[in-house]
């Protein structure tokens, strides 16, 4: 907790969960990768048994059980051998093509996209070799977020032509718009991401298994082909799922090669009660293709050009009096489970927390990463858990009122931009980039400051200062436009200058406040 950054072994990260702030590593990717990992331990420790809420509120008071999280790893140590002659942790041990070749590490290590080194953190000689720790957590990145496109063809995998293993996709993270809540300590990080079964539900995810539980280990060459008998039951399946074959080669105590070849494709339609950590969206395309009667929801993977408060609204808990099935957005279990907590009254409701996103961004036929997106919005973890209506609705609406100014702000640079004959679309843009980015830190600082209590009372607080920010770019817009658009053009039948922009900007910005600030503030702000 002092901010040095050290190596733990898989027990270790158990046992001093409460000292450690959080998991570190080389990309928030995979720091994500190896929570979901950890996670998918403790769901194994306690299978067959029922996460209730008030044995979850024990657990993340007095701690994990880590005597049976360190006997599970015992029995299982195999699995977790890096380099175990038979069962190597995440890899299949006797893995090859038809000409026995090794590739660099460049097929391993994520922040390298090969043949485009300017996306990494390790060039020239920092790919020569990683550690046998720094291998494994590149492993467990990999079968996440590997990019999609042709791999390594391997012998026993049926599918390979011409030597070649054909695409089958991303890894499955990498499909998805990660989201997990944050605490002051990795014990309680996992704990507020640890999903269990509310007392009148049942058992959830009862034939649940992690991945080295259900690999088909004696199958031999048939190793690297796709496990015919593996599903998708739940975390402990899809936090560890094999989106690839990997095998790594020591050499004098560091890896210097790798193989990696197509591993066992998901589909990711309408995973949404087997997926905890990520929020959905329906898809009516996706409906139509399958012929489906009933909604098909998909991943809601982040957009880089939006931060992740502008979807908050979208991430709180429906609560257990929503039966509607055909929302636009579904959030993310994770986010449901702290919804039952917090209405069990399990949740110590001023603890602060950070709401956190992550994920990459895929480019051309998802074969090479664009970008990565890692956001964060802190706030007490009532407010994130509250299923109050009107609590949902004051922060949606704090959300919708800022988009709609900001699109105010978008209507007078295009207005401004029609007086003077010019295209609409590139100051369109600059106005959204300047509203947006003078309107992150406030509201941020805003919501942390939020709870069910206050939030209602808060948001004219918001809705004043979002116009105020939003009417200084406006102004400063028109005041540097006058001088060349004050008489303006006519368009369509219409004049359009700087005056006439400034005018319209400034009556949309009231109907904003009046459509979100009640008439009483309003007279008591007069």
């Amino acid at each position: 907790m002092d901010g040095a950054v050290n190596e733990y072994s898989l027990l270790d990260v158990f046992k001093e969960a409460k000292n450690l702030k959080a998991i570190a590593a080389e990309l928030p990717i995979t720091d994500f990768a190896l929570l979901r990992l950890c996670l998918s331990i403790i769901y194994a420790t306690h299978r067959g048994q029922v996460l209730d809420t008030e044995l979850w509120a024990d657990w993340f008071e007095e701690g994990l059980p880590v005597d049976n999280i360190e006997r599970y790893l015992e029995e299982h140590s195999e699995y977790f051998d890096l380099f175990h002659p038979e069962t190597p942790f995440f890899q299949v041990a006797n893995l090859r093509n038809s000409k026995d070749e090794r590739f660099g590490l460049e097929r391993l290590i994520l922040d390298v996209p090969s043949g485009k080194p300017y996306m990494t953190t390790r060039i020239g000689a920092g790919l020569d070799s990683v550690s046998y720790s720094e291998g494994a957590r590149a492993l467990v990145t990999l079968h996440a977020f590997d990019i999609a496109g042709i791999k390594t063809g391997a012998v026993g995998d049926p599918r390979v032509k011409g030597g070649k293993g054909y695409g089958i996709g991303t890894g499955w993270t990498g499909r998805l718009g990660g989201i997990f809540f944050e605490g002051a300590n990795l014990h309680d990080t996992l704990m507020l991401n640890l999903v269990g079964t509310h007392p009148s539900s049942g058992t959830r995810w009862a034939n649940d298994a992690p991945a080295w539980e259900t690999f088909h280990w004696d199958a031999g060459d048939a190793q690297a082909a796709e496990n015919p008998s593996l599903e998708a039951t739940g975390p402990q399946a899809l936090y560890t799922w094999q989106s690839r074959r990997v095998r790594l080669f020591p050499e004098d105590g560091v890896i210097k090669h790798v193989i990696v070849a197509q591993g066992d494709p998901l589909a990711p339609q309408n995973m949404l009660d087997l997926e905890p950590m990520s929020g959905w969206r329906n898809s009516p395309a996706q409906q139509k293709a399958l012929k489906s009667p009933t909604p098909v929801y998909m991943p809601r993977d982040h957009d880089p050009a939006r931060m992740l408060w502008r979807n908050v609204g979208t991430l709180l808990p429906a609560g257990r009096t929503n039966t509607s099935v055909e929302e636009r957005f579904r959030t993310s279990v994770s986010s449901e489970w702290l919804g039952e907590l917090y209405l069990d009254e399990m949740l110590p409701h001023e603890y602060p927390v950070r709401l956190h996103g992550v994920g990459l961004v895929y480019g051309s036929q998802q074969a090479v990463v664009d970008e990565l997106y890692d956001d964060v919005v802190s706030g007490q973890l009532a407010t994130f858990a509250s299923t109050n209506p009107q609590v949902q609705q004051a922060i949606s609406n704090a959300v919708e009122a800022s988009e709609q100014a900001v699109l105010a702000l978008r209507n007078l640079a295009a207005n401004i931009a029609t007086s003077r004959g010019l295209d609409l679309e590139g100051p369109r843009e600059e106005a959204s980039t300047l509203a947006y980015a003078a309107l992150d830190a406030p509201f941020r600082e805003w919501f942390s400051r939020a709870t069910p209590e206050n939030i209602v009372e808060l948001l004219p607080e918001w809705v004043e200062r979002a116009l105020s920010l939003i009417l200084a770019i406006g102004l400063d817009m028109t005041s540097r436009a006058v001088s060349i658009s004050f008489f303006g053009r006519e368009h369509q039948d219409r004049r359009y200058n700087a005056p006439l922009s400034e005018a319209w900007f400034r009556s949309a910005l009231a109907k904003i406040r009046k459509s979100f600030i009640p008439t009483t503030h309003t007279e008591e702000r007069a």
